[in-house]
Order: structure tokens, then sequence, then C-alpha cells
């Protein structure tokens, strides 16, 4: 699908294909908004299941995209915990490959 083109009206032209192309545009944006969104939420419900076998990056990373979609304090207060618990980890990590 090409880029929508707009030019200079004319006289001729009928005001009501210019709405119909805008609206066109329109449902195809609500629709990659709605298609992320709905991404976002299986990506949520599913992680549990893959996070286990991912390395650590990747599931901090499955983390972060969760809360794209969350507006709630006591999700974002629970996912500091993670974070902080998470460098905790990799700080014992590097620790115990350096010694």
């Amino acid at each position: 699908m090409s880029p929508p083109e707009f030019t200079e009206p004319t006289l001729n032209e009928d005001p009501e294909n210019f709405v119909d192309e805008l609206r066109m545009v329109f449902e195809v944006i609500m629709f990659f908004m709605m298609s992320m969104w709905k991404m976002v939420v299986d990506m949520r419900s599913r992680m549990i299941l893959f996070v286990s076998g991912l390395s650590r990056l990747s599931s901090k990373e499955c983390k972060a995209t969760m809360l794209i979609g969350d507006k709630n304090i006591a999700t974002r207060i629970i996912h500091m915990q993670q974070v902080e618990e998470d460098k905790l980890k990799d700080k014992d990590e590097f620790h115990r490959k350096r010694s």
C-alpha cells in the first residue's frame, strides 16, 4: 500500500472523496494501533511460559514491553522491585565470573 498523496484541490473535485480517503487512512492507523495493543496483551499472557527459556536480557525486554499498556502504579512498583532483584542477580553473576 503506497502512502496517501494529497494534492491541491480543484474546482471539479468532489470533497467527499477526500473525506473518504482520510477515513481510510485513519482506519489503517487505528488497525495498527489496536494490533500492537493485542500483541502486548498476548505477550503478557504468554510471558510466564517463555521466560524460563530466555536469556536474562530477553526477559528484561519482555518485562519492559509488558509495561507499555499498564497505567497502574502498583504494576510499576512491582516492576521496579523486579528490576532491583535482576540487578542484584546480575551483580552476583558478574562477581562469580570474575573470581
